[in-house]
């Protein structure tokens, strides 16, 4: 599964990455995802040399915490380019259901 590149307001590129139940996941692919839940995983991508060509990863979410944004997302309040407008919100909202479906996303809810 491929993941989405969004760009904040500012043109902060970021990478976002579905993590559905049982794949590993975290640095090295450490954990496993044990929930039912699909999580979804943001990572800044400004220096990705530094995080060996994945970016920085700044928060991850149930799917159904971010479902059906009606804002944007600070995604860390003590970094405010760690912030995601509405419209890249909504294409992850998009996405999401794309991969998984819409009643996947709504199942979670």
């Amino acid at each position: 599964m491929a993941d989405l590149t969004i760009y904040n307001r500012e043109g902060r590129e970021f990478r976002v990455h579905l993590v559905e139940p049982g794949a590993r996941y975290g640095r090295h692919d450490k954990l496993v995802h044990k929930g039912d839940d699909a999580l979804v995983e943001f990572y800044d991508m400004t220096h990705r040399d530094k995080f060996d060509g994945v970016g920085q990863f700044v928060a991850r979410y149930y799917t159904r915490t971010i479902a059906n944004p009606q804002s944007g997302l600070a995604l860390d309040c003590g970094v405010p380019e760690w912030s995601i407008d509405f419209t890249a919100m909504k294409m992850v909202d998009r996405w999401v259901e794309a991969q998984l479906g819409p009643a996947d996303v709504e199942a979670s809810s």
